[in-house]
């Protein structure tokens, strides 16, 4: 659950670009400043497809993104994977 959590906060920067693009472009139409304007509306399209594409990769069931990464790392369905380190034996032989 946090995992989904986490990916889908992963949208929030997406939608802080698309509302600050949304404030700009305002703000540029009521300054007829027109580049200003096109660029802002480029820039709220760019943040609703990384919002979306975020949200979508939060909802999506485990067996989809299987299917969908084919080649996604067996075992890594998240974003914090624990590594089971390979370390030799302790030897508790007194070395003196």
């Amino acid at each position: 659950m946090l995992q989904r959590l986490l990916y889908a906060l992963a949208a929030l920067p997406g939608l802080a670009l698309s509302f600050g693009s949304a404030v700009l472009g305002a703000w540029a139409d009521d300054h007829h400043h027109v580049w200003i304007s096109r660029a802002c509306i480029a820039g709220v399209a760019l943040g609703l497809v990384v919002a979306g594409g975020c949200l979508l990769f939060a909802i999506t069931p485990r067996a989809w993104r299987r299917i969908v990464f084919p080649h996604w790392p067996e075992g890594q369905d998240g974003l914090f994977e624990h590594s089971r380190l390979k370390l030799p034996p302790i030897d508790r032989r007194d070395r003196t």
